[in-house]
């Protein structure tokens, strides 16, 4: 008897585990790889990747929000000497 309740207790931890759901954080889907990050204080960040994905955050990465940009290319490095001026080095893509 014994057996059975402890059987039925691991059996019922075991299925409420198993309906645990992952979900994207920082922002709202971002699935690209990111290459780099730059902080230019202990607040003021940004990270960069693939396919000209650009973050940035204002508050040491607690949250992460979308830079809009029509490039779509890799990011090589980040730079920025104040808050609002920086610099970005990219790969070209298309002819040369």
């Amino acid at each position: 008897m014994k057996r059975n309740i402890l059987f039925i207790l691991i059996l019922l931890s075991i299925t409420g585990h198993s309906n645990a759901q992952w979900t994207w954080q920082n922002p709202l889907p971002q699935g690209n790889i990111m290459s780099g990050i730059f902080f230019s204080d202990t607040l003021h960040g940004w990270a960069y990747g693939i396919k000209g994905t650009f973050l940035r955050t204002t508050n040491g990465g607690e949250k992460w929000e979308p830079i809009k940009w029509k490039f779509n290319g890799s990011i090589i490095s980040v730079y920025f000497l104040m808050l609002t001026r920086g610099g970005v080095q990219q790969n070209k893509i298309g002819p040369t």
